[in-house]
């Protein structure tokens, strides 16, 4: 039921929906005054939150702590899901935050960890049998990772059961020594469950919205963008995240 409240009240805090919404009002409304004064803020909310700058600066506040120096060896590297799906023809596809798995890679080809955890089962609703962890599995074991090497966990749907499957797997494995992979808007959230968990794994963050050093231009300050919306929608989605797993002690 959480899963199914969660994917809910996600559509409903995006700054696009509170823009289409406030243009539906703005129909249904029967007097002008009231339909200009609903148009007027849905094109400020569709405005403001498009602004590449104005979300680039709260970005670069809350992806503030860059955890990108791996100087140790780590029993495992757990790679959280989020980053991949299948298309019509089983293959595999990779998004946004495909980072964490590329990153997990690299580190285990340079024998900076031994194993590869791959903890995330299916976010969607409807389609409950296509486990992410599975396909990403069977699509390192094409592109030589040894399947010794890969450990799945597939049953967790969001970042709370992560932990608290990934911990079952470390607890049995006596693994000690541990490195989290996530994307830097994520961290912050993910860090914190582990830790509620009994796990305290290193943070390697990847996939951040903004570069180390700012670089503008004029289009960057006036022109808006729908990927910047796009965005908001991540970011305001893991504000409300950490906000529900405080209220309900899950951090």
């Amino acid at each position: 039921m959480f899963f199914v409240l969660s994917k809910i009240l996600i559509s409903l805090i995006q700054p696009f929906t509170w823009g289409i919404l406030f243009i539906i009002w703005s129909l249904l409304a029967k007097s002008m005054k009231k339909k200009k004064k609903l148009l007027l803020y849905s094109l400020i909310i569709l405005l403001l939150f498009s602004n590449q700058f104005l979300f680039s600066e709260a970005a670069r506040l809350w992806e503030r702590n860059r955890d990108t120096h791996v100087n140790e060896k780590y029993d495992a590297a757990i790679v959280l899901g989020g980053y991949a799906s299948l298309d019509d023809n089983n293959r595999v596809n990779f998004h946004e935050a495909s980072g964490r798995l590329f990153h997990a890679i690299a580190l285990y080809k340079s024998k900076k960890v031994n194993k590869i955890i791959l903890s995330g089962g299916s976010g969607d609703v409807l389609y409950k049998s296509n486990k992410e962890a599975n396909y990403v599995s069977s699509f390192l074991i094409d592109n030589n990772i040894l399947q010794d090497d890969i450990i799945i966990e597939s049953q967790s749907r969001n970042t709370y059961e992560n932990a608290i499957n990934t911990k079952e797997i470390l607890d049995s494995l006596k693994f000690q020594k541990t490195i989290l992979i996530t994307s830097a808007f994520h961290m912050y959230r993910a860090k914190k469950c582990f830790n509620k968990q009994g796990a305290y794994p290193d943070a390697l963050t990847t996939n951040y919205f903004t570069k180390q050093s700012r670089r503008y231009n004029p289009s960057f300050f006036l022109i808006p963008t729908s990927e910047t919306l796009f965005n908001w929608n991540t970011l305001i989605k893991e504000w409300v995240g950490i906000l529900s797993y405080k209220l309900t002690g899950k951090i």
